[in-house]
């Protein structure tokens, strides 16, 4: 017998009611799964999930037989999955309006996964984004076999997800239960692409292209040759630079000239307010704000996919006016 939405208001106290819960789990799960947006809205509007009220039962609380909860079932599809941008809207959905946690964990028999490792798991990148926007976790290690979402990125042989991990701050350094590291793996399966994003020098403030630059007089290695023509010191030990080797010879005209002119900036940093100053250029102005909060100049705002402050994914940016 189908179980209606109406008669899915559940009181969690109610121990004899723990079979009716796992039935409204599942089928809260199915529609997640399915990327079914509209039967989601309808199921979770009737259970109050969302409401100013508040429901008598949490979306995170509710687990199919296989102990995932709602987000981790939208973000367990493959990435080739004709349905995924389905998948896409209903985690949005569960985020935004149900206020699902991004680091809930599914219950017992999960073995600790999160949403977050499913996605990488599968390659399902835009649901991964929506994850770190919102705060997962990037580290987060499964309980049995200790497999961060890096590792299993790595294992299913999903570049895409990698990549995006290692631009949000994932540490390739952490090691599994066997002890094994994300490097680990990818020699260990052949995964030659995912191994180079692995061993690659990125830029720490695009985190996208190869450190290619290197700063005289302290002789540090931090930038692609992009990203150089921002700064004025350096990012490791904030001493000026003198001189940039490696830098574009001319991305633009106005590139050129400041890249080959041999004399100091006049910028006066006494007169610069600390507050109102881009931490990345050390030079401009803030002009834009991310959605974490934090703050840079327009110019160094265009080039950053993840926050210079606390590494979280920029998936907002507000621009400010003086």
């Amino acid at each position: 017998m189908e179980l209606k939405v109406d008669d899915l208001q559940v009181d969690c106290s109610d121990r004899g009611k723990e079979e009716e819960i796992l039935l409204v789990g599942s089928r809260i799960c199915k529609l997640a799964a399915s990327g079914d947006l509209i039967g989601l809205k309808s199921a979770t509007d009737e259970l109050g999930i969302g409401s100013a009220a508040g429901p008598a039962l949490s979306v995170d609380d509710l687990f199919d037989s296989n102990g995932f909860n709602p987000l981790m079932r939208s973000a367990a599809i493959d990435r080739r999955s004709p349905s995924i941008q389905g998948q896409v809207e209903c985690a949005r959905h569960l985020l935004v309006t149900c206020g699902a946690d991004p680091d809930a964990s599914g219950a017992k028999q999960a073995s600790g996964f999160r949403a977050l490792h499913l996605a990488a798991e599968t390659g399902n990148e835009e649901v991964a984004r929506l994850l770190l926007a919102a705060g997962a976790d990037r580290d987060a290690q499964t309980v049995d076999d200790c497999w961060t979402p890096l590792m299993l990125a790595v294992i299913g042989d999903q570049l895409g997800v990698a990549r995006l991990l290692l631009q949000c701050q994932a540490d390739a350094a952490l090691r599994d239960s066997s002890g094994r590291t994300a490097e680990d793996w990818a020699v260990r399966l052949g995964r030659c692409e995912v191994l180079n994003v692995l061993r690659r020098d990125l830029c720490e403030v695009c985190r996208t292209d190869d450190v290619a630059v290197t700063f005289r007089p302290c002789g540090h290695r931090t930038t692609c040759r992009r990203c150089c023509v921002l700064l004025t010191v350096c990012l490791s030990c904030n001493r000026p630079i003198e001189i940039k080797e490696g830098q574009l010879e001319a991305a633009s005209a106005d590139d050129e000239a400041s890249s080959t002119s041999t004399e100091p900036v006049p910028i006066d940093q006494q007169q610069l307010d600390e507050r109102f100053q881009c931490r990345v250029c050390m030079s401009s102005s803030v002009g834009v704000a991310f959605g974490c909060g934090h703050q840079a100049c327009r110019g160094c705002a265009k080039q950053l996919t993840a926050c210079h402050m606390c590494r979280r994914f920029v998936d907002t940016r507000i621009r400010l006016y003086n």
